[in-house]
């Protein structure tokens, strides 16, 4: 069965070379587990994540090594149906007034998106050490850290 896995905007930090090339490494290692495997990325039309993903590969044209991943990654999963969960804003509801206030608003798409993919498994992977990820985890929600996450997922 696929997970729907909600990723935020770290990942291409790491595959920009932004966060050094070992997390840029584990980073593109992990997407191509990803790919070889059922697990999915959750794309919610016009967010951040979308926004980062155009931009990555507009940027990465211009590079030989970070082409080559980003015309990978393109063909493999962007555009991909079997990889990717898609989200159109309208099929996602608004964030709930609690869960609003413990994650700042420029991150609230990924609860959006999380939500709309909890009851399959989903969950979140971030970077973001600014949420309330107790208060959040004691909501049942699924949040993971990068790179626990990342040395668990390439075992």
């Amino acid at each position: 069965m696929s997970v729907p896995i909600v990723f935020d905007e770290w990942v291409f930090h790491d595959l920009g070379g932004e966060n050094g090339g070992g997390k840029q490494e584990e980073t593109f290692d992990l997407l191509v587990k990803l790919f070889r495997i059922c697990d999915k990325i959750v794309m919610l039309d016009d967010s951040p994540f979308v926004t980062k993903w155009r931009e990555f590969y507009a940027e990465a044209q211009t590079d030989l090594n970070r082409r080559t991943m980003s015309n990978y990654l393109n063909e493999t999963i962007f555009t991909n149906e079997l990889k990717i969960y898609k989200l159109a804003q309208e099929d996602i509801k608004p964030i709930p007034k609690d869960l609003a206030k413990l994650v700042p608003v420029s991150d609230q798409y990924l609860i959006r998106s999380y939500l709309k993919v909890q009851h399959m498994s989903g969950f979140i992977v971030t970077t973001d050490r600014k949420w309330k990820h107790k208060k959040l985890i004691n909501k049942s929600m699924d949040i993971r850290m990068r790179d626990d996450f990342v040395k668990e997922y390439l075992k």
